[in-house]
Parts: C-alpha cells; structure tokens; sequence
C-alpha cells in the first residue's frame, strides 16, 4: 500500500521540482508580474501535495489500525483458550516483564491458534477525503 501511495504521489511532486527549475532559470528573462503569478501557482500546488501526502499518510495510519484491529479480534478467543489451556492466573504482555520464565511464555501457542485462525486477509487503503484532520491536542 505504501508503495500504492508513493506510486500516486511521485509524478506530482516530481512535476512541482520540474516546473520550480524552469521558474528559477527564466527568472531573470521574465516579467516580474508573469514570475509572481507562476510562483503562487507553484506554492499552490506544493501545498495541495503536502495536504495529499498527509492524507495519504493518515490513512495508511487508519488502515493499519484497522488491520491490527482484526489481528486483535481473532486472537482474542486464542489467547481465552491457551490461558485457560495452561493453567494461569495471570497474563501480562512481554514489554511489561523484566524477568519471566520461559516455560510460562504462551505466545508460541497463541501464534499457532491464530495462524490456525487467520494466515492472511485482504484489506484496502482506508479513505478518509471525507473526514476532517485530527484537531491538535489540546495542552
């Protein structure tokens, strides 16, 4: 998907570059008014790639949310069974332990039930044109 985007978004800031050297050399050969108006157009332009390339960005965000999201929901039920399976009282996530024992990790198990789930599903890009960007937080 990211590759999707750069596909997209390449020929636009590459045409910007082009069209920005050929400002820069007929400078000095062009009326100060013409130059004035081409630069605007070109500002213009770069800054509607730059809104493009942030959306771009937050919906490749979005989509990997979503993705992480249903990898979530599946292994849900898997890690209930293997909880359950092995007896424990508790289950912590392994960024939160300084020391644990390695027999007591269930995560090999947990990934053998979710690949027995799901190995892999189709997503596409989220599209989010419609929505408004994140307001900044507040501090």
């Amino acid at each position: 998907l990211e590759q999707q985007v750069q596909a997209e978004l390449q020929p636009e800031v590459t045409a910007i570059q082009t069209d920005a050297r050929a400002n820069d050399a007929a400078r000095n050969t062009t009326d100060p008014a013409v130059m004035q108006t081409r630069e605007a157009n070109l500002q213009l332009r770069y800054t509607n790639y730059q809104r493009k390339a942030e959306l771009r960005q937050r919906e490749l965000q979005a989509t990997a949310e979503k993705a992480q999201s249903r990898i979530a929901q599946e292994l849900e039920p898997v890690l209930t069974q293997v909880y359950q399976q092995q007896h424990c009282s508790l289950l912590l996530r392994r960024e939160a332990v300084l020391f644990g024992n390695p027999a007591m990790d269930v995560t090999p198990a947990a990934v053998t039930g979710l690949n027995a789930r799901i190995q892999q599903f189709q997503f596409d890009r989220e599209h989010l044109e419609t929505q408004p960007a994140p307001a900044p937080a507040a501090h």
